[in-house]
């Protein structure tokens, strides 16, 4: 046991879901009832804790996986609480809300995995709650092209990518974990090139961080507006994106008014201000 010698200050491992009895849970159609901290569970917590020796790390980390899907909270806080004292910080370093179990006949659906998501983040999660980890890692994304199996992996992944190279669709579990898009921002810039029939829409946008973004502009004779271009994919990030748009078929010696538009792929869509040029 390296803890023993090298004074190590973190201990990260499966501990909650190694289980027996949580790892044979079907959820067809749901966990057993009193599935948490029974019989398997204590004496492999006590027989770790005892391996370390006099070691006492100040970091536990373990996988609530089942706590969460499950939504039984009491194999987490039980399990905090035969912690050594002192027990230092809890971390979940790895944890999802499953769309699909693996060897599950059909998926357990996004509607449910939100609501584990959602258990996750209001009740694991706390800030009311004496036992909420102090660190949360929370990943899972699924490749391009995908296609799902329940017979062959378990699927907790937060986004879709369906095409390569294309957008990442966030499922509605990543809204819940992540909150909204507090970062999208457009800013409309000035219109170049301008002739009698043409101009070019300029701006910028400040990207939406794990959310994937596509900019267009708005524009007409009237801030009503009436016509939109193509949207431009700029991709997940959060630097600040020039984008450009040519427009033709505009009438000479005439007023027309644009904006930007950003939208996310989780919904949310923001507008630059109204800017203006006139045509020769």
């Amino acid at each position: 046991m390296i803890c023993a010698t090298d004074a190590c200050t973190a201990i990260a491992g499966d501990f909650v879901d190694n289980d027996p009895d949580q790892g044979s849970q079907s959820f067809a159609p749901g966990c057993v009832a009193g599935l948490t901290f029974n019989n398997h569970l204590k004496p492999f917590e006590v027989s770790y804790v005892k391996a370390l020796g006099t070691a006492r790390p100040t970091i536990w980390g373990f996988h609530p996986y089942y706590a969460v899907n499950c939504e039984q909270s009491a194999s987490v806080s039980t399990f905090e609480h035969n912690l050594p004292t002192p027990a230092g910080q809890v971390w979940f370093t790895e944890v999802g809300a499953w769309e699909c179990r693996l060897g599950q006949s059909s998926p357990r659906g996004t509607a449910r995995q939100q609501s584990d998501a959602s258990y996750l983040v209001n009740t694991l999660m706390s800030p009311t709650d004496p036992d909420a980890p102090a660190h949360v890692f929370y990943y899972g994304m699924a490749p391009f092209v995908y296609t799902q199996s329940c017979s062959k992996y378990a699927d907790s992944a937060l986004y879709m990518g369906v095409t390569a190279p294309g957008s990442l669709y966030a499922r509605p579990a990543a809204a819940t974990i992540y909150g909204v898009d507090s970062t999208l921002a457009p800013q409309t810039g000035a219109a170049t090139s301008v002739i009698a029939t043409a101009a070019t829409l300029n701006g910028t946008c400040t990207l939406g961080g794990i959310y994937e973004a596509a900019v267009s502009f708005q524009y007409g004779k009237t801030t009503s507006y009436g016509s939109q271009t193509a949207r431009i994919q700029e991709g997940p990030g959060l630097t600040s994106r020039s984008a450009s748009y040519g427009v033709s078929g505009l009438a000479a010696h005439t007023t027309y008014h644009y904006r930007i538009i950003a939208t996310d792929t989780n919904g949310l869509t923001r507008h630059g201000a109204d800017a203006s040029f006139q045509t020769p």
